[in-house]
């Protein structure tokens, strides 16, 4: 789904419905030199974690408060997995192509549940 660089987008599931895994991958038109779009979304089940992982490295969270806006890198984000919250945030470009696919992997348990 086409995307305008230097927008903001709110992506809301469907009937409160969360996901346990979704991947995005960019353009293969994406440029170093484009915009940052960035995305929020909600979710409602109660998490262990929400990790962002590109080839294979996990992309630490708060990156996205955390780094200046010229170095952000596409799958920096921030995840607010408090009860009243419970947002994620993460921004999507293409100045690192290591990172074209980018994974979020919602964790119920951590351990033995």
């Amino acid at each position: 789904m086409p995307y305008v660089t230097g927008h903001k987008y709110r992506i809301h599931w469907r009937r409160g419905l969360d996901f346990d895994y979704m991947r995005y991958e960019l353009s293969e038109r994406a440029q170093p030199t484009d915009k940052d779009i960035y995305f929020q979304t909600n979710f409602t089940e109660t998490r262990t974690a929400l990790k962002f992982v590109a080839g294979g490295t996990l992309i630490p969270n708060n990156t996205l408060t955390t780094k200046a806006v010229a170095d952000l890198e596409n799958g920096d984000n921030l995840v607010r997995n408090d009860t009243a919250t419970r947002l994620i945030d993460f921004v999507v470009n293409g100045r690192n192509r290591t990172k074209f696919a980018v994974e979020l992997i919602a964790e119920k348990c951590s351990g033995t549940c």
